[in-house]
């Protein structure tokens, strides 16, 4: 659900947290510095340091995030901790996904993302 305010834009999920989006138009040239620190190993906040994956799973919006399997359900979110070692078949269990491309990206994060 949404509403459009002249504070924002207020996105609320069911269930899941509320967001705030700013609807303030943007030049390409403003976003060239924060795609840039998107793809930057240097910068912690970068994607390129998170190994996530999302999707819904029998209706349940389901996330695999920093070796956390969290499913939102009705409830509130409830949340597993995975070992690295099962991540890769949980990938592939639960999400249907190819686990070989989290075991890989894994490997480039622990290359490249702790340095």
């Amino acid at each position: 659900d949404y509403r459009v305010e002249t504070q924002g834009i207020f996105v609320t999920r069911q269930p899941g947290p509320t967001k705030q989006l700013d609807p303030t138009p943007r030049a390409i040239d403003e976003l060239g510095p924060l795609i840039s620190a998107a793809n930057d190993w240097a910068v912690p906040e970068s994607f390129l340091r998170r190994l996530a994956y999302a999707r819904h799973v029998d209706g349940v919006f389901t996330t695999l995030r920093g070796g956390t399997l969290t499913r939102y359900l009705p409830t509130g979110p409830e949340a597993i901790e995975v070992p690295r070692a099962a991540a890769a078949a949980l990938l592939t269990e639960v999400f249907g996904a190819d686990g070989a491309v989290y075991t890989e990206a894994a490997r480039i994060l622990e290359r490249y993302g702790q340095g």
